[in-house]
């Protein structure tokens, strides 16, 4: 088909023949997206491995269905039926993939290596979607015969694998989807994934800016992952707040450095009070490092109430060392500010002590550290006595750095909307999986 409409048809149900997906991974993304297109009519497999833990989700599958929900509106989602899980799950790469018109990979980066290979050894030639965090997914892959293509999901989603359940923890009208513009596939890929799920997708001129404005959001998954506690609780001690802002102004100091700038994704500037902050507080919190060593009275009665209202919740790296699913993604978030830094002469002490925190974790394998807030700020090397430097950055970052991180004020405020709504999206409950 020429365009997405053309293959829906003018009341979303034509009968013309649709594209076939096939989701790898089925968990919080994959839930998303393999329902979506479900719903929508479109053929779609999940494509899952062949294991004890697979196997066992897939029973509870064929028992309660798989259910993609909006915790704002009932509206919104679909459902694909527990008698129709046998159909729809599979783990037969070969009959699937070679089936394929798109793929779309929601699985760990960590997996990547395997899924190439699976991909290649099944002569996979169609578009391939990378679902996933970090930068240089691409880069990674080296050359492939398949198109393929990162993407920027701006928005947050937990998986309750025991109920069946895919929750979107934010009104679907403020998510945003990005795909690269340069790709060819972007343009007819964005009108299926955003007709089929009805969350704002398009391909994005200015991608990379999106991407890296989402990889700083991601920084907050390795400080939670050693702290021992919710995101929210987190955020609201001084001590963790000050190793996060330290590591978000690393990693800004060294995109600065590579002629990159971030850009806040649709969800920034949605929080009202977040925003009254921005307005109010214009000298103190004109960045993201600013604003999360704002004082304590400042920070708690701005951010307090809908911290407190979000009480139960931890990133996708804090439940990955709690469920002993090493390794992490951390060589692809604070990782890749270290390996960045390096290149382009920035030091980048304290990621690249977080980074070494989480791969001691890794190796013990017993669940997160659980650092206090002032455990974790004596291990990177920082005391809140510095807080009064409101300009402070990585030791040894050049005047120009510093000049460039100015430039980033309205940016990383809006960025800290960002941020806090990750960090808080990940919904009080039952919920066994996030992603953020």
């Amino acid at each position: 088909p020429a365009t997405a409409a053309s293959a829906l048809g003018a009341d979303g149900t034509g009968s013309i023949e649709k594209p076939r997906f096939v989701v790898v991974g089925c968990g919080a993304i994959g839930g998303v997206y393999g329902v979506s297109l479900y719903t929508a009519g479109f053929p779609v497999k999940f494509l899952v491995r062949d294991s004890a833990r697979s196997m066992s989700q897939r029973k509870t599958l064929a028992e309660k269905g798989l259910e993609l929900r909006c915790v704002s509106d009932p509206s919104w989602g679909g459902k694909i039926p527990a008698e129709k899980i046998p159909e729809v799950f599979t783990t037969d790469a070969e009959s699937c993939l070679k089936e394929a018109d798109y793929v779309l990979v929601a699985t760990k980066r960590t997996q990547n290596d395997q899924i190439h290979n699976q991909l290649k050894q099944y002569g996979v030639v169609c578009p391939v979607v990378f679902l996933q965090n970090g930068r240089r997914v691409v880069e990674m892959l080296g050359q492939t015969d398949y198109e393929a293509l990162e993407c920027v999901l701006n928005y947050n989603t937990v998986f309750d694998g025991d109920e069946g359940v895919v929750l979107l923890t934010q009104d679907w009208r403020e998510c945003s989807v990005h795909l690269p513009a340069d790709k060819p596939a972007s343009t007819l890929l964005a009108e299926y994934m955003g007709s089929c799920s009805k969350l704002k997708t398009m391909a994005d001129p200015d991608f990379i800016g999106t991407q890296c404005g989402k990889f700083l959001v991601n920084l907050t998954n390795a400080v939670n992952a050693l702290s021992g506690e919710y995101v929210s609780a987190m955020l609201l001690q001084e001590s963790y707040r000050k190793v996060l802002s330290t590591s978000y102004k690393e990693a800004v100091a060294v995109l600065t450095a590579a002629g990159i700038k971030p850009k806040a994704g649709r969800q920034a500037g949605r929080l009202a009070c977040i925003r009254a902050l921005a307005r109010e507080q214009r000298q103190e919190v004109a960045a993201f490092g600013e604003m999360m060593l704002a004082s304590e009275p400042v920070f708690k009665a701005k951010f307090g109430k809908v911290l407190q209202s979000r009480s139960k919740g931890n990133t996708s790296m804090a439940q990955d060392l709690m469920n002993g699913q090493v390794p992490t993604e951390i060589d692809f978030l604070n990782g890749e500010v270290s390996r960045l830094g390096r290149e382009v002469g920035v030091p980048t002490p304290v990621n690249d002590k977080i980074i070494e925190l989480i791969k001691k974790a890794e190796v013990v394998n017993k669940g997160r550290p659980e650092y206090t807030g002032p455990e974790l700020l004596k291990l990177v090397g920082l005391s809140l006595e510095e807080n009064n430097q409101q300009e402070q950055l990585a030791p040894g970052a050049s005047a120009a750095t510093r000049g460039g991180f100015g430039q980033f004020g309205a940016m990383a405020s809006s960025l800290a909307t960002c941020a806090l709504v990750a960090a808080c999206a990940v919904a009080a409950g039952r919920a066994t999986r996030s992603k953020i």
